[in-house]
């Protein structure tokens, strides 16, 4: 049976489709629809290629881009959302117990042992070099990664393997994040060699996350932070000028958010719900701005006309550890239960980053019912790279659990953010509202800025638009939400 949809952003909710599949012999899994998206590729008149879908070829009858749902895009790129069911589907399962000093390890395999897997580990920091992917570059020759035998386990088999002596003692230490891999090992599949197929991690990292090497941060004063009078909104932060900042609760709907789901067939999609609660037409009103020597505090009246719904949102500045840092309550007012797509800070700048670095989870995007493929680590990737393109434009990219990071910018600049709470961090070179607005991925077009979304919650993403909406667990129920996040600037860029 199809059971989830890889249609745009998605499809969530597989990790426990999964679990039911492991709890439950009679269940043996279902189909994911589909592959391969069905676009059709043709030459733009200013050059390059576009690719098309329903509607684009002056057709009477057709469904539009509901044809392009696939992992793999029609160019056969692979999609994010591919690795993320290669997670779900792994074929053997670790979990690093660092306080009983074992890894243990349950198959999945049915008919061969796990003789074909290679068990290795390794250990980052913030004070270890750090490349692209997480991976530690001189751990080798630190003692900081290594490779450990184990006997074959047999098929549907557990075993708990003894943590070798060296990363015994890395699992037990404060402030590193110490990685474990199952990986292809099998001499008859040589192309599939080093594949890693199952993962499990230790975090120990406290506050101090940002990666040794860097310019100094600048100290940043209380009257540094410069402000709209009229509205509260920030304009600079000490020297780097700040636009359109705002709390976000909308996101450019993503096609799961036009569906209802097989499972809540009664009620309207999510994207006609948040578009009744106006959430993509938001005004914001300042209600009082206070000023003390040791802080800023804005409160600001958030809704949409025609609407009994909104937010009083409280937004409190200190100067703390030589940055600025905002502590944000966001609480619902008003009007009937309702649902937000997210709980953001949203701003852009007014030049596009050169590239990001962050601690958090990654490489690759994860949403609160995705992202099953993305680890915890150190990261960097360029503006560009950070984009997940679908067909049609809609919410995607998002970084998530992040505590750190840094965003760099031309003329020496770099805009840095820290938060013990994490946040879910969106970068991208046009708006939310462009997004929203795009038809086709060719037609896209950046407006110079990096716009910038700091989620503190988020609502799923489901699989509704041909499937399972987002599960209650995963939902946005409007509720009272508070963070911090501190901004600081380094003196320099790298």
């Amino acid at each position: 049976c199809e059971y989830v949809h890889a249609m745009g952003t998605g499809p969530g909710g597989m990790t426990e489709y999964q679990e039911l599949f492991d709890r439950y012999p009679r269940l043996m899994g279902g189909f994911v629809w589909e592959w391969l998206e069905h676009g059709i590729h043709r030459p733009l008149p200013d050059g390059g290629t576009g690719t098309f879908y329903g509607g684009d070829f002056g057709e009477p009858v057709h469904d539009g881009n509901f044809v392009i749902d696939g992992l793999v895009a029609a160019d056969r790129t692979p999609r994010a959302q591919l690795a993320d069911l290669a997670a779900v589907f792994a074929p053997v399962v670790l979990d690093l117990d660092a306080e009983a000093g074992v890894l243990r390890l349950r198959s999945r395999l049915d008919h061969t042992d796990t003789s074909r897997y290679q068990l290795s580990w390794r250990v980052a920091s913030a004070e270890s070099s750090v490349d692209a992917d997480g991976l530690d570059e001189d751990g080798v020759t630190q003692g900081r990664a290594g490779v450990f035998a184990h006997a074959p386990v047999p098929p549907r088999g557990t075993a708990e393997i003894p943590l070798p002596p060296p990363l015994l003692a890395h699992v037990r230490t404060p402030g590193v994040v110490v990685t474990v891999e199952a990986s292809e090992l099998d001499p008859a599949l040589p192309a599939l060699a080093g594949w890693v197929v199952a993962r499990a991690q230790v975090v120990t990292v406290g506050a101090e996350v940002r990666p040794a090497g860097l310019p100094a941060p600048r100290i940043l004063q209380l009257d540094q932070l410069q402000l709209d009078e009229a509205t509260g909104a920030v304009v600079a932060i000490g020297d780097q000028p700040v636009e359109a900042w705002r709390l976000e609760l909308w996101r450019a709907p993503i096609d799961n958010d036009l569906g209802t789901g097989w499972d809540r067939p009664e009620t309207r999609p999510d994207a006609e719900t948040w578009a009744a609660l106006g959430l993509d037409r938001l005004v914001s009103r300042l209600v009082s701005l206070t000023r003390t020597p040791d802080r800023v505090e804005i409160v600001t009246r958030i809704g949409a006309a025609a609407t009994d719904a909104g937010v009083t949102a409280r937004w409190t500045w200190t100067a703390e550890a030589g940055g600025l840092a905002l502590a944000l309550e966001v609480v619902p007012e008003g009007g009937a239960a309702a649902e937000w797509a997210r709980v953001g800070v949203s701003f852009a700048l007014p030049s596009l980053a050169h590239d990001v670095r962050w601690f958090g989870r990654g490489p690759g995007p994860a949403y609160p019912d995705t992202g099953q493929a993305a680890h915890v680590g150190w990261f960097t990737r360029s503006l560009d790279a950070l984009q997940e393109r679908t067909v049609r434009p809609q919410e995607s990219g998002a970084r998530a659990d992040v505590h750190w990071a840094r965003l760099a910018l031309p003329g020496g600049r770099a805009l840095e953010l820290a938060t013990p709470d994490a946040v879910a961090l969106t970068v991208r070179p046009w708006s939310t509202e462009t997004l929203a607005a795009t038809t086709h991925d060719h037609l896209l077009r950046g407006d110079g800025r990096t716009h910038v979304v700091l989620d503190l919650a988020q609502h799923g993403v489901g699989s509704g638009a041909c499937g399972p909406g987002v599960l209650p667990d995963y939902r946005l129920t409007a509720r009272t939400v508070r963070g911090s996040i501190r901004f600081t600037l380094d003196q320099e860029a790298s």
